[in-house]
């Protein structure tokens, strides 16, 4: 979504609900509109899927007693990142494999797009009825999804793969195999058994009584 875009959007909710124009209106957008979005860290997601799918993991250990369920969250972190660790070794390139699908997608997008060049990095590209300014160097399109993922659009894969450009050579470096190996980096170190833990005694000269 466009800034244009969100000011129509608004303006047509005004007029349906003026309550919920109020209550959104008194909200800043970067908290809820993809278009206010930062652009520093790459992603569009305007969900808690994370949180959603962590939750879900856990069911298994929501009945349990405290320590038990602390114990089973522990491990499950642990071999967790390890398997992402050990699965990314074995990735070749510069990205990730998620990018390759993603890249196969917007090329198909992007054979209905037409485009006149401006100079030697900007493009006026229009695809289905959105004309958009693309712009190689900076990494950007007037379509905001570059800017805000990394990825490049249809928009600006067509006019790389008219420029006989590698699309990947594109891509934000926040999907690069280095980061998501940065990512997964730290570990939760391995632990003895409640047999070995050393026991821990209060003294009743601890405990202070008014």
């Amino acid at each position: 979504m466009t800034r244009a875009d969100f000011s129509k959007e608004m303006e047509g909710m005004k007029l349906l609900s003026r309550d919920a124009w109020s209550f959104l209106n008194d909200i800043p957008p970067r908290h809820w509109s993809r278009h206010a979005f930062d652009t520093t860290c790459k992603s569009h997601l305007l969900l808690n899927n994370v949180c959603e799918v962590f939750n879900a993991v856990l069911k298994e250990a929501r009945d349990k007693h405290i320590l038990t369920q602390l114990e089973w969250m522990r491990k499950y972190v642990m071999q967790r990142l390890c398997q992402k660790r050990e699965g990314a070794k074995s990735y070749e390139g510069r990205v990730m494999p998620y990018v390759d699908k993603y890249l196969d997608w917007a090329k198909d997008e992007s054979r209905f797009a037409t485009f006149m060049q401006s100079d030697e990095h900007e493009f006026e590209v229009e695809l289905r009825g959105e004309q958009v300014v693309v712009n190689l160097l900076d990494k950007t399109c007037g379509c905001n999804h570059w800017n805000l993922t990394g990825l490049p659009c249809p928009h600006a894969m067509a006019c790389l793969l008219e420029k006989r450009m590698d699309p990947k050579n594109y891509v934000d470096d926040f999907y690069s195999k280095e980061r998501y190996m940065l990512t997964y980096a730290n570990k939760v170190s391995p632990m003895p058994g409640v047999k070995h833990w050393e026991p821990l005694c209060y003294a009743a000269s601890h405990y202070h009584h008014p």
